[in-house]
C-alpha cells in the first residue's frame, strides 16, 4: 500500500509506504499585493493596488536511502529542474497553491550520512519556490 500525499510535476512524488518514505517538512507559504505609491504636490501620497505578488512556498524534504529513496536521483533531478528553469505543477493532498505552477528557485543540501565509499546516503533539502505565471 502507498500513499500518494502530493507532488512537485515528475521531478519529486510525495509518498508513504511500508517500503518507502519521502515526505516534506516545514512547509511555509508566503505572498501578497503589490502596491505604487504616486506623490501628489501638497497632498497625502496615492497607493494604486498593481497586482498580487507571486506565491513562495519553502519547505524540507528528507530524502534518505534508509527509507529506498535514491539520494543520487533525487539530488540530481532537483538540480535540473531548477537549472532548466522547468515551471511544475505543485499538489498537496488535493489542494493546487495559486496558479498551480511553480519554479525551483533555490535549493540546498545539507548531507547527514555517507556510505564506505563516500556516496550521500542521506541529505536534508531545502526548497524555495516561485509561483510561476505564464
Amino acid at each position: 500500500n502507498c500513499m500518494i500525499v502530493g507532488s512537485l510535476g515528475d521531478v519529486i512524488l510525495f509518498k508513504v509506504s511500508d517500503k518507502k518514505i519521502l515526505a516534506f517538512d516545514k512547509l511555509s507559504m508566503s505572498g501578497g499585493a503589490r502596491f505604487t505609491s504616486h506623490q501628489l504636490h501638497l497632498q497625502n501620497e496615492l497607493l494604486e493596488y498593481t497586482g498580487k505578488k507571486p506565491i513562495e512556498i519553502a519547505l524540507t524534504i528528507l530524502i534518505s536511502n534508509f527509507f529506498n529513496v535514491d539520494c543520487d536521483v533525487y539530488i540530481q533531478a532537483i538540480m535540473d529542474a531548477c537549472s532548466e528553469g522547468v515551471a511544475l505543477p505543485l499538489v498537496i493532498g488535493e489542494q493546487v497553491y495559486g496558479s498551480g505552477q511553480f519554479v525551483i528557485e533555490s535549493y540546498s543540501f545539507n548531507h547527514k550520512c555517507y556510505d564506505k565509499e563516500g556516496n550521500v546516503i542521506t541529505t536534508e533539502c531545502s526548497l524555495k519556490l516561485k509561483e510561476y505565471v505564464g
